[in-house]
C-alpha cells in the first residue's frame, strides 16, 4: 500500500510539474503560424516594397542610388497626393506587344490594377536594384507635362551596367520588351 501511494504521489507531482509548463508542440505551432502570416508567398512577378510618401522626390531618387538621372523628376513636377508609409506590392506586367500608355492603363483598369506612381517606382529600385538591369520598368501613375508640351512618365533601365531614372514619352508608344509597374487598387 505504501508502494501505491508513493507511485500515486510521484504520478500527481510530475502531472503538476508537466502541465504547469507550456506545451512545446503548442508554441511550435503558434510561432509556424505568425511566421507563415508575416511570410507570404508572392507570385514570382510581385515584388513588396517599403514606400515612404512623405519623401520629397530628390530624396526618394537618392537613396535609389542611380548612377544617372533625370533632372527634371523632381517634387516640383512630380507632386505626390499620397502621404505616410506603405508596404506596397508591386506588380510587374509584362504585354509582349509594342502598346500605348492609353491601352495599359485600360488593361491593368479591368484587372484592377492602377500604375504604379514615381515614390512606388523609386521605392522599387531602391530595394530590387538588379531588376532594371533585366528590362526597363515604366511608372504610368506620374505624368508630367515637359516644357516643350510633351507628357512624359518616369522609367527605370539600364545603360551598359549603370543604373538610370529617366523620363520617357506618354505618347511614344512602349516596346514589346518594356514592363510597367502597377499596383493593386
Amino acid at each position: 500500500m505504501k508502494n501505491l501511494l508513493i507511485s500515486l504521489l510521484a504520478i500527481l507531482f510530475i502531472s503538476t510539474a508537466v502541465l504547469s509548463q507550456p506545451d512545446k508542440r503548442v508554441l511550435s505551432l503558434e510561432n509556424k503560424t505568425k511566421d507563415k502570416a508575416l511570410v507570404t508567398k508572392l507570385p514570382p512577378n510581385v515584388y513588396r516594397v517599403k514606400v515612404n510618401y512623405d519623401l520629397s522626390v530628390e530624396e526618394a531618387v537618392k537613396l535609389g542610388k542611380y548612377e544617372w538621372s533625370d533632372k527634371d523628376i523632381t517634387s516640383e513636377h512630380f507632386p505626390s497626393q499620397r502621404k505616410g508609409t506603405a508596404s506596397v506590392d508591386i506588380e510587374i506586367r509584362h504585354f509582349n506587344r509594342l502598346i500605348s500608355s492609353d491601352d495599359i492603363i485600360t488593361e491593368l483598369t479591368k484587372e484592377g490594377l492602377r500604375p504604379a506612381e514615381l515614390h512606388e517606382s523609386c521605392a522599387l529600385g531602391e530595394q530590387y536594384p538588379e531588376m532594371q538591369r533585366k528590362y526597363l520598368i515604366v511608372a504610368l501613375g506620374s505624368v508630367w507635362r515637359s516644357f516643350g508640351g510633351s507628357r512624359v512618365v518616369p522609367v527605370l533601365s539600364s545603360d551598359g551596367g549603370g543604373r538610370e531614372l529617366y523620363l520617357h514619352w506618354f505618347d511614344g508608344g512602349w516596346d514589346a520588351d518594356d514592363r510597367f509597374a502597377a499596383v493593386r487598387k
